[in-house]
């Protein structure tokens, strides 16, 4: 295991004893400051917010297809930067708006063993392989801009909790490019995405939990897979709108005036959805897939840089990804395994007014 993955591990079995801890020492009154970086947190009225965080993920898993006896072992590791704002504009209501940019490298060590089902004249089947293979995709750019809204439906100043309803969109605005096909991939979906969140919170003066559940619905996806001297949108990817869902418990723990502990665990997944590709002259049949779930712990380190202006946190998030599978329409299954990745973020949040 790598040494900062150690550390990262023994800071979340850290985070877990303080947590206890703090909590038993607490004063038990509930605290409403609007606090910078905590989980709760919701601009005042004429105030801005924001944050730009750098975070790195690498990823590993295996795919296996019973097709033509093939595997797959991936190496993916990706960067992203991002930016994000938002304004009050009442104590209650809040809107903002990001746009993530990126880069991303996938190497894939493939086995090919493939068994056709016939020999000439109705024989045994005929084997070929295996052959190796062992390739790297690039990708890079923006993801699709997202814009939301918050309204804090009910406020900790006059209730025992607060409740916040959130809505984003994201509309598809840059062009989805494989990069198995195109040497320029890009990161963006391909289609448009939006999400409804439902969140309850309680803040006490050094502890904070927060409890939320999102539905999010991503529209209809095209992805070209761009041969070279091929015109774009030749041969496109198609996949279904389908919708997804993500649940989380998110805490912060304030045993020092200079430190705050940001540590929680999300569930997401989505419904199994058709894809397909296009072509000049027709399409190829539908493929079933069937997206598992993740299960994601995170902790983090957070500290004033600048009293409750600017605040900056370091956090790792580990995600334990549940076997997906496809259905290929002549029976076969492709599936996945041993999927799991680990995100490193380092982030610096102000507010403004």
């Amino acid at each position: 295991m790598p040494v900062l993955m150690q550390r990262m591990t023994r800071l979340m079995a850290l985070a877990t004893v303080m947590i206890p801890l703090a909590a038993h020492a607490a004063d038990w009154d509930t605290d409403t400051a609007r606090i910078l970086g905590d989980p709760a947190f919701l601009p005042l009225a004429g105030q801005v917010s924001g944050e730009f965080s750098y975070s790195y993920e690498a990823q590993t898993y295996n795919y296996a297809n019973t097709q033509n006896g093939g595997s797959d072992s991936v190496d993916r590791s990706s960067n992203t930067f991002s930016p994000y704002l938002s304004y009050g504009i009442t104590d209650d209501i809040s809107v903002s708006a990001n746009l993530d940019w990126g880069n991303s490298r996938l190497t894939e060590n493939r086995i090919i063993e493939e068994l056709l089902p016939g020999g000439p004249g109705g024989g045994p089947g005929v084997h070929y392989g295996p052959y190796h293979f062992k390739e790297t995709y690039h990708s890079q750019g923006a993801f699709n801009p997202a814009f939301g809204a918050t309204w804090r439906v009910i406020d900790e100043r006059s209730a025992p909790v607060n409740v916040d309803i959130s809505v984003s969109y994201a509309p598809d605005v840059f062009t989805a490019r494989d990069a198995e096909y195109d040497s320029n991939g890009s990161l963006a979906l391909g289609g448009q995405r939006g999400t409804a969140e439902i969140a309850v919170s309680r803040e006490w003066q050094v502890f904070t939990a927060r409890g939320y559940a999102l539905l999010g619905v991503d529209g209809e996806r095209k992805i070209d897979l761009n041969y070279a001297g091929v015109p774009q949108g030749t041969y496109v990817t198609h996949t279904d709108a389908r919708p997804d869902y993500e649940i989380g418990l998110q805490t912060q723990t304030r045993p020092l005036p200079f430190l705050a502990v940001n540590a929680g665990v999300s569930v997401s997944g989505a419904s199994d959805y058709d894809e397909y590709e296009s072509y000049p002259g027709g399409s190829n049949p539908n493929s079933e897939e069937k997206p598992g779930f993740t299960v994601s712990p995170y902790v983090g380190l957070l500290t004033p840089l600048l009293s409750n202006r600017i605040v900056g946190e370091i956090l790792y998030q580990h995600n334990f990804n549940s076997g997906d599978k496809v259905l290929f329409p002549d029976g076969s299954t492709g599936k996945y395994s041993e999927n799991q990745s680990n995100v490193y973020t380092a982030s610096i949040r102000f507010l403004l007014f």
